[in-house]
């Protein structure tokens, strides 16, 4: 089977390869797609604040399909926490500028405004 990339190239693949991995349907001017981004974060930043800020940039962002956007903590590990923006798009070429973005967008808003969210590893030192 010969698929269309959304840049234009083709890649081929057996028919196989369709039937034993799922998929996902990334038409290039019909289906809506969802565009994710994920950002680690120290334990310490305050989602609401960060929910602000990616609500301000997906409205402003001419990629979003102005359909449904959400930011989401989807795991936590010992060392940061996991932040996710999903964003809805007209295409598939759509969605990945809208996720490069949106991530360069919430890096540089901590980066300048709340570098202490950024994450870091301690240690803890027991004389």
């Amino acid at each position: 089977m010969v698929v269309r990339l959304w840049d234009e190239r083709m890649l081929i693949l057996p028919t196989t390869y369709f039937t034993e991995r799922p998929f996902q349907n990334w038409s290039r001017h019909e289906a809506r797609v969802v565009g994710k981004v994920q950002i680690h974060v120290d334990h310490t930043a305050d989602l609401d604040d960060l929910r602000t800020e990616a609500q301000r940039l997906v409205e402003s962002s001419p990629l979003w399909d102005r359909s449904r956007w959400v930011l989401q903590m989807v795991d936590a590990t010992a060392s940061s926490v996991v932040i996710e923006v999903q964003a809805t798009a007209a295409d598939g070429a759509s969605a990945w500028d809208l996720r490069c973005d949106l991530r360069e967008g919430l890096i540089g808003y901590i980066r300048d405004n709340h570098p202490q969210w950024l994450p870091r590893t301690r240690s803890e030192y027991k004389p």
